[in-house]
């Protein structure tokens, strides 16, 4: 990595070669009789004034990166923020919003996922000019592999940012994913995503009956030709791993309280069971409810009885 002390070095190499010296000294021209006033001169006449011109006699000043004179008509020395690099540093693509929520955590249930997500710079193919294929960017989605259809297939898209991918680099479907072996789901850009623009995408998947373990981690990453490694996916509320009982590991299907009350405590008088509950998550048609331990009746145990109630069903 070049610092501060290489620049320096490198600018009065090329001040020596002729190279670094402004257009406006005249006759200016290298070793190699190239003048000042090409490309190249330009280039390394800037970039000698920016070295010259740097804040603090060049350490990383606010102007450390920019070609420009310094202005000091408002007197006073510079505010310089502390940053790192060379003059021509670039700063890494990162994900500055990145979020999951869903709207069913009932085992078995329609659930739908919903991500947002926001990044340091536009998500979009490569052009390589020419008439030449784009090169493909897509994002991965890491962690849901629990609600992963078995047979693994493509996914419809909703949200803001859906018309803009497709389950595959050319000639897929517009506003789908695709859900790959490993349980990721991946979706490529076919037209560009703002930078630090908020973008969503939603699906809909059926959640497991079980609650998976140990719970998974979901991510998002960008690969192609914008990497940006696996980003945790946070819930709305921030709270980050730890709440994802409702994303990727249903609610435990169980009974919430059970209580059973009897009508008469009379020797060989009519009594009138009532059986009160509630479970965690809804008895569907065909459900079987099973009551135990009822002893001590001469009610033969083959006998049909009837509900009362309102309860029939």
């Amino acid at each position: 990595r070049v610092d501060a002390d290489d620049c320096v070095i490198l600018a009065e190499l090329l001040r020596a070669s002729g190279l670094g010296i402004s257009s406006g000294a005249s006759g200016a021209s290298g070793a190699s009789g190239q003048p000042a006033a090409s490309w190249a001169g330009r280039v390394a006449a800037e970039f000698c004034t920016a070295v010259t011109i740097a804040p603090g006699g060049l350490v990383r000043g606010a102007r450390w990166h920019k070609m420009a004179p310094r202005d000091d008509s408002a007197g006073g020395a510079p505010q310089d923020p502390d940053c790192s690099g060379s003059p021509l540093a670039v700063s890494a693509a990162a994900f500055l919003e990145s979020r999951i929520s869903y709207t069913s955590e009932i085992p078995g249930g329609d659930n739908t996922i919903t991500i947002t997500f926001s990044c340091s710079t536009i998500l979009a193919p490569g052009d390589t000019g020419a008439g030449n294929a784009p090169l493909p960017t897509w994002i991965r989605i890491l962690g849901l592999d629990s609600h992963a259809p078995s047979e693994r297939g493509t996914v419809a898209l909703e949200g803001g940012v859906a018309a803009s991918l497709s389950d595959a680099a050319q000639e897929g479907t517009a506003a789908h994913a695709i859900w790959e072996e490993d349980g990721a789901l991946v979706a490529y850009f076919t037209a560009a995503a703002a930078a630090r623009d908020r973008h969503t995408i939603s699906f809909h998947v059926t959640n497991p009956l079980s609650p998976p373990h140990p719970l998974p981690k979901p991510t998002i990453a960008a690969e192609g030709c914008i990497d940006i490694p696996p980003t945790p996916l946070f819930s709305k509320s921030g709270g980050g791993f730890g709440e994802w009982r409702g994303v990727l590991g249903v609610v435990p299907p169980q009974f919430m309280f059970g209580k059973v009350q009897q009508g008469s405590s009379a020797p060989g008088a009519a009594n009138a069971m009532v059986v009160s509950f509630a479970t965690s998550v809804p008895l569907s048609a065909g459900a079987t409810l099973e009551v135990t331990g009822l002893r001590g009746s001469p009610t033969p145990d083959t006998a049909a009885l009837l509900l009362a109630n309102g309860s029939a069903t």
